[in-house]
């Protein structure tokens, strides 16, 4: 599956303190792989939601706790807030981290992506200084391979 950077991925903006707030969680969470979701609007950041991490395997998937889930995306469709595409009620982006790999998504992160409409920011703990970025995964159309956008990601 292929990686390609910039083409039709946006830019999403992180403010420093929300990024901060995604790498405690997951400096926090490991050994275990931390997940959540963010919420925003016009491709800017607001908030970080924590979601727990229900995997059978937390050490090397994540699967957001389906009530935690349900009960984030209320709250975003009540405050208006929108996907990277603009579409009401879905998260901005959907995180999780990577405690000892690179912030790439892997084939199972391909694979189980379910947000087209939104940003992944991927963050690695495994060195001292973690490093975070952020991709556009989606098909063209269902059924067809996905494909992986490197989004620019910025402070803003």
């Amino acid at each position: 599956m292929p990686l390609t950077r910039g083409a039709g991925a946006g830019a999403l903006a992180l403010p420093a303190s929300l990024r901060a707030e995604i790498v405690a969680h997951a400096r926090e969470s490991a050994p275990h792989e931390a997940c959540g979701l963010v919420a925003g609007r016009g491709g800017r950041a607001t908030r970080v939601i924590r979601c727990a991490n229900v995997a059978d395997d937390p050490l090397r998937r994540y699967v957001m706790e389906p009530a935690a889930v349900m009960h984030a995306l209320r709250s975003v469709q009540d405050a208006g807030e929108e996907s990277a595409d603009g579409v009401e009620g879905e998260p901005l982006a959907i995180y999780h981290s990577h405690v000892y790999s690179g912030p790439y998504p892997s084939p199972t992160d391909r694979a189980e992506a379910r947000w087209p409409s939104s940003f992944y920011i991927l963050v690695s703990v495994r060195a001292e200084e973690p490093e975070v970025r952020a991709y556009r995964i989606r098909a063209d159309h269902p059924g067809s391979e996905k494909t992986v956008v490197e989004a620019e990601l910025t402070e803003g």
